[in-house]
């Protein structure tokens, strides 16, 4: 299936990361201007490059996606910029310190919390007025495994996903009536530094990489990594046209790792 997003406007959260410049990549090759936002000015300069290079046109925005001001201020920038808001690729995270419920910290709680739900909210909050007005637009937030799961030592980053989950659903729920889509993707176990890191925090003294492809290995019926590709074609189709009757969707993009409680037979 071709994917045209030729016309289409699109804001991208955390667009420096993984994920966020995969599906900006793939958000551009199907022609879609873009607002790129991060916190990290290289990074995301780097994904400016990267997508310009296809023939789009797009621009840069640094925000920090806690604070109300900055959120309020790349929606204002993107609408001045391009017009509309077509799509909003509400992705931004960050998985924060990994550890047991009872040893973490108020302030490590709070960050995670803040970036992953509030950020996510906040985002909403200023996006969806836009494309209520103007009577179309779809968002896709990105959730996780986590946002069905339990995962021990992430309590944070886990509540705070099942949060996304609950954000999504409302909204949807609201935002129907006016010719607005809310949908989240929920990825599995991905070829990220995000999950490299907590890979190599859970199992310590093996290399970082090489622990996270043992930990999907164990988690998913596929047996392997996903790729950041494989979660923004996803996105991509969920942002597009093609997804015209989805709404309230939290679609699961993890090789099978929430189908079952167990791969061991």
């Amino acid at each position: 299936m071709t994917v045209n997003m030729s016309e289409k406007n699109v804001i991208v959260t955390g667009a420096g990361g993984g994920i966020g410049r995969a599906t900006s990549l793939k958000l551009a090759e199907a022609g879609a201007n873009l607002v790129l936002v991060d916190f990290n000015d290289e990074l995301v300069a780097q994904t400016l490059e990267l997508v310009k290079a296809v023939g789009v046109n797009a621009i840069t925005i640094h925000a920090d996606v806690t604070k109300d001001e900055e959120v309020k201020n790349y929606v204002e920038v993107s609408v001045n910029e391009f017009g509309t808001i077509d799509g909003f690729y509400n992705n931004a995270g960050i998985e924060g310190k990994i550890g047991p419920v009872a040893e973490l910290d108020k302030n490590d709680w709070d960050k995670v919390v803040a970036v992953n739900l509030t950020g996510v909210y906040l985002g909403m909050r200023y996006v969806l007025p836009v494309m209520i007005a103007q009577g179309s637009g779809s968002v896709v937030c990105t959730g996780s495994i986590a946002s069905t799961l339990g995962l021990p030592q992430t309590i944070a980053y886990n509540a705070a996903k099942h949060g996304v989950a609950g954000i999504v659903r409302t909204a949807a729920a609201e935002v129907a009536k006016d010719g607005v889509r809310v949908n989240a993707v929920a990825p599995g176990m991905i070829n990220t530094r995000m999950l490299h890191d907590i890979a190599g925090h859970l199992i310590p003294g093996m290399d970082k990489k090489e622990a996270a492809k043992i930990a999907a290995q164990g988690a998913s019926p596929m047996g392997r990594l996903g790729e950041p590709e494989e979660i923004a074609n996803v996105v991509r189709f969920l942002l597009s046209d093609e997804s015209s009757f989805m709404t309230g969707a939290i679609v699961a993009v993890d090789g099978g790792t929430t189908c079952t409680a167990s791969n061991d037979g």
